[in-house]
């Protein structure tokens, strides 16, 4: 059980600093946006995740962003390790499996739903990981990078003013002597 335990939050991590470099990404380093956005995203991601509201008693359209949110995967994971698998007799079901839906016809084979949490938790981690990717190429298309990087040289060379400071010792001398020595 300890072991599987350990791949799911080693799971759960990854997934989590993919999410984590995809708001970064989309931030650009406003620090004031991502101190929000992060907060926001991480209470959406728990409204989502099975714990507050089962997932089946939500709308259809909750339920399917509720597939994007790997904390419900992962808690999933960690109460089918924890309550499932047969922990109680034949006429037995286990409350909190039951309240949170499940513990159903549907889901009467623990095995093959606790697989299932582990396919979408790397479906999760490739759609971050892909994500953030695309917005990181696209953020820094180089091409686009040179383009507005010589339009702000070219602004800032028609912008500029001559300088009227004198510094003593690095101002042009109009005279010029050029002594020739001959031996």
């Amino acid at each position: 059980m300890y072991g599987w335990m350990l791949l799911y939050f080693i799971i759960n991590c990854l997934v989590a600093q993919a999410l984590g470099h995809l708001i970064a990404i989309l931030t650009m380093g406003d620090f004031i946006a991502l101190a929000i956005m992060m907060p926001g995203v991480e209470v959406l991601t728990l409204l989502l995740s099975n714990v507050a509201t089962p997932i089946r008693r939500l709308h259809y359209i909750f339920q399917f962003l509720a597939n994007f949110a790997p904390i419900r995967f992962g808690l999933e994971a960690i109460l089918l390790l924890q309550y499932g698998f047969d922990r109680c007799g034949r006429k037995e079901v286990q409350k909190i499996l039951l309240k949170l839906k499940m513990e159903d016809d549907e889901h009467e084979h623990h095995e093959t739903y606790f697989l299932s949490t582990i396919i979408m938790l790397i479906i999760n981690l490739i759609i971050y990981r892909l994500l953030a990717i695309i917005l990181l190429l696209i953020k820094t298309n180089r091409y686009e990078n040179r383009r507005k990087r010589a339009l702000r040289i070219e602004n800032s060379n028609q912008n500029l003013k001559p300088l009227n400071i004198i510094i003593p010792g690095l101002q042009c001398h109009h005279e010029l002597n050029i002594k020739r020595i001959q031996v």
